[in-house]
């Protein structure tokens, strides 16, 4: 029995197949309410930009919407006019 037990723990070690908490087995229990947030807004405000933008839609334009959001969850691409104008 007890060897059994050490070989399951030990399994669970070196898989990595162990939760950081009580079934948590993906370990983003911990991300804070502004980090499920704006990385929501990110990938929401990325794909808005692309397909408005097409093939204008760059880095710069990508990093700058990720300050925006990082700042700002509300932020909303539409409203911005800096790069709707273009």
């Amino acid at each position: 029995m007890r060897k059994m037990l050490i070989n399951v723990i030990l399994s669970f070690l070196l898989t990595g197949c162990y939760p950081c908490r009580f079934l948590d087995w993906n370990c983003n229990n911990h991300d804070s309410k502004w980090h499920r947030d704006s990385r929501k807004c990110i990938n929401e405000q990325v794909s808005i930009a692309k397909k408005i933008l097409e093939y204008k839609f760059d880095r710069k334009l990508h990093i700058y919407i990720i300050n925006q959001c990082i700042d700002n969850s509300d932020y909303k691409f539409k409203n911005n006019d800096k790069y709707l104008n273009h």
